[in-house]
């Protein structure tokens, strides 16, 4: 009996290469079948996986957030419902919630990634093997495996988590090159700067390029190029932006592209009008972005304690600003 093990990502991957081990140590005379190691090179690989498919008697698709509507997973799990006398396909959530599953996966029974409903799909295996174990020795058999098993996906879930850490927490924008001369700018800046700090005592990484320019002379020197800035918002975990009144400034720029990207978005601004007319309507549209106006602040310490008070609920890791449904 062959027990098919679906996967996209790095993590997912190993994820489900040490359950493939774990089920053939289990169970006597059941083969895993993982494309990472059953396609060699050479093979035409379509065939195999068809055939691999058609063989499989049990299915177990790896999800995590990065691969829940990944294309390959997306593509195997449609061939295995699809498949005449389907086999069990049971989606193993590995570090999100079954809430998050979407279609077809969302379908099935969804088993998340703990000793339990480990102990439970090894069980639902058993039933499906022509000579299942006993129960006791079943139970014996898993208690043995489960250690390194957990083990090893807890190492791929943290080395993914590690390298998907965006460079910065935060990024910061705000308007500089549309103030008239230093005698706007400078006083700006410094209260800019508390802002700044106010995330730095949160424990967050911040970019703001107002940082480091202290006079508006220095923007041809010291300004960073456009090409700088993406990159730089391409590697960053929210965007925030502090729009003090209506001005032609590329903070909006940063703003629309930050919301291309899917990042979470606060604006605060002193009148929501000032605003262009879709970006006032976003927090009814998408996710994760929110307006802050006058009536939630007036001063710019103002801000830094919204900050410091909301943190935790406003930058943490995972969220996305996405279209609601």
């Amino acid at each position: 009996m062959k027990v098919f093990i679906s996967w996209s990502g790095e993590a997912s991957k190993a994820a489900g290469l040490a359950i493939g081990q774990s089920v053939a140590d289990v169970f006597t005379g059941v083969e895993p079948w993982i494309s990472a190691v059953n396609i060699q090179a050479g093979q035409q690989w379509f065939a195999e996986l068809m055939k691999a498919l058609e063989d499989s008697k049990f299915a177990i698709v790896c999800v995590t957030k990065r691969s829940l509507a990944a294309p390959w997973i997306m593509f195997e799990s449609g061939a295995l419902s699809a498949k005449f006398g389907s086999p069990k396909l049971v989606p193993l959530i590995l570090d999100c919630g079954v809430q998050d599953l979407v279609d077809p996966l969302a379908r099935f029974n969804g088993v998340l990634f703990d000793a339990d409903s480990m102990r439970g799909l090894f069980t639902s295996i058993n039933a499906s093997v022509g000579n299942p174990l006993a129960p006791k020795a079943l139970k014996a058999a898993f208690n043995d495996v489960w250690p390194t098993l957990e083990a090893a996906v807890r190492a791929a879930l943290e080395t993914e988590r590690k390298a998907l850490k965006p460079k910065y927490d935060v990024f910061l924008s705000c308007p500089m090159a549309s103030f008239k001369d230093d005698g706007e700018y400078q006083p700006f800046r410094a209260e800019v700067l508390k802002v700044i700090q106010a995330l730095r005592d949160c424990g967050l990484s911040v970019f703001c390029a107002l940082e480091g320019i202290d006079s508006m002379n220095q923007f041809d020197t010291h300004g960073i190029s456009t090409h700088d800035d993406i990159e730089i918002m391409d590697h960053s975990g929210s965007f925030v932006m502090i729009y003090p009144q209506k001005l032609a400034t590329s903070a909006l720029f940063e703003a629309g592209y930050a919301l291309a990207l899917g990042r979470p978005s606060l604006y605060f601004v002193r009148n929501e009008q000032d605003l262009p007319y879709l970006m006032q309507r976003l927090p009814e549209a998408v996710t994760n972005v929110s307006i802050l106006d006058a009536r939630e602040w007036k001063t710019y310490e103002d801000i830094a304690a919204l900050l410091r008070r909301n943190a935790e609920h406003w930058f943490g890791t995972g969220s996305v600003a996405k279209l609601k449904r």
